[in-house]
């Protein structure tokens, strides 16, 4: 993945907007804070029929991955299996609960993960859509707020070009 860290606010989200409609998330603009190193002004989000939500970020040269209820193991290790990439428990495509060390996960569950190529975003984004089934439109704004990093409040849903 490009490294968008310090990139202009304009190619960071053009960037990052092209990658989330090539895994099917939706796009929502939002509000954030200019502090960031990636100034994008777009996040991604899937947001289930059955009330679980998943909200995409885009770091420098990854994705942060987080859910408002967490995946079971048992999805979790399956995904696991499928992109492992070194030999290494939970690969270098996905880091599974993890933000600078890879762990295991908690025995209750996955709740976020860092993704560090767009074929692990599509892999993850298939992955949660057939866990959680069926997506509707109807955003639940203030849980994407609170799952979000520095993520202000929605301004638009939709591919923002």
């Amino acid at each position: 993945m490009e490294n968008l860290a310090e990139k202009p606010a304009m190619l960071a989200t053009t960037v990052a907007t092209r990658e989330l409609l090539s895994a099917q998330v939706e796009v929502l603009r939002v509000a954030r804070e200019n502090e960031r190193s990636v100034k994008t002004e777009v996040i991604g989000v899937l947001q289930f029929e059955n009330g679980q939500l998943a909200v995409f970020e885009r770091g420098e040269s990854w994705w942060t991955v987080r859910l408002l209820k967490r995946m079971s193991l048992d999805s979790a290790e399956a995904l696991n299996e499928e992109m492992r990439s070194d030999g290494q428990p939970w690969g270098k495509l996905i880091s599974i609960d993890s933000f600078r060390v890879v762990r295991a996960p908690e025995s209750s569950g996955v709740s976020s993960w860092r993704v560090h190529s767009l074929d692990g975003l599509h892999k993850l984004a298939g992955t949660l859509k057939e866990a959680y089934g069926p997506t509707t439109k109807r955003i639940d704004y203030a849980s994407v707020v609170a799952l979000g990093d520095s993520v202000r409040f929605p301004v638009s849903v939709g591919d923002p070009r």
